[in-house]
């Protein structure tokens, strides 16, 4: 809903307009099968001066969206919003104090996400929204690491997952920075599954068909020309049928690696944390998921 400069591609506004995302809306409810909705791409959503405003065009249609929010920009009102009209808050935390501030912002904004989490987990038992929480996993750590098992033991009882994602390279090529397991793996080449099953609306209404990144924006698309004309496109068709046939030379995604997540299978393991209990988590490429009720 507002997304940043980022990767170079740049945005000819930088809130959506309420009437772009109402005309979204009121065309998608229409199709064969209704999507995911998402709220949330390469910026803050709580931001928006009308992100209620959202929320309450989509109860219309008792349409409960997902979103991923750093929870700073986030009003008490934002936050109740969320509570009552949301499906799932995921909440980028980061981990500990140290972790915060190396890979997202201040140790005042850490106590200030920490503050509105706690908002958050004492008013959720009004609603069924899910509340879990993101970290990104950044070298030098790695999940037997001390402060992210005691991370996950902190929070395993409040919230309803948590996920750790291992960090990427988003520099000059896309590329996995914990690589034990994947060279392998990177040789076999496969299209990769994200234009296929996901598409991200920017704030001016032109499509990026990868959830990583905007790099790869369609620029001559736009939503606004509306969903179906868009997504059965000419130019859309091209995109996925080059996917699949690998012709991507010359794209942001010939050096994109995480091609790969979609191919790996989701295995279990688990942890000890300090207790001596062990805590089941599952790993699926770069992703690693807690459930709340993993201790054995």
């Amino acid at each position: 809903m507002q997304n940043w400069n980022k990767y170079g591609v740049e945005r000819q506004q930088r809130y959506m307009k309420f009437e772009l995302f109402k005309n979204i809306i009121d065309e998608m409810i229409h199709l064969d099968k209704m999507p995911a909705i998402i709220l949330s791409y390469e910026g803050e959503s709580l931001v928006h001066p009308k992100f209620i405003q959202f929320l309450k065009y989509l109860d219309k249609y008792s349409i409960r969206p997902w979103i991923t929010t750093s929870l700073l920009g986030g009003s008490i009102e934002k936050l109740n919003a969320m509570i009552d009209y949301c499906d799932t808050i995921s909440v980028s935390l980061d981990g500990n104090k140290e972790m915060f501030t190396k890979n997202r912002g201040s140790v005042k904004q850490f106590e200030k996400v920490n503050e509105q989490l706690e908002l958050l987990l004492d008013e959720k038992n009004r609603s069924d929204v899910k509340i879990n929480l993101n970290m990104t996993l950044s070298p030098l750590y790695d999940i037997n690491s001390i402060s992210v098992r005691n991370f996950i033991e902190h929070w395993m009882s409040s919230v309803d997952e948590i996920y750790i994602w291992k960090q990427i390279d988003f520099g000059e090529n896309i590329v996995y920075l914990y690589r034990d397991g994947l060279e392998e793996h990177l040789k076999r080449r496969r299209p990769c599954q994200q234009p296929f099953n996901y598409a991200a609306i920017l704030t001016d209404g032109r499509i990026a068909p990868c959830c990583n990144t905007s790099r790869t924006v369609l620029r001559e698309l736009n939503i606004a020309d509306g969903i179906v004309d868009t997504f059965t496109s000419n130019i859309y068709q091209e995109f996925l049928d080059n996917h699949k046939t690998l012709h991507i030379k010359g794209s942001p995604c010939e050096s994109c690696e995480l091609w790969l997540d979609d191919w790996l299978g989701d295995e279990k393991s688990s942890i000890t944390i300090n207790t001596g209990d062990k805590i089941t988590y599952y790993h699926e490429g770069n992703t690693i998921r807690f459930p709340s009720v993993a201790i054995s």
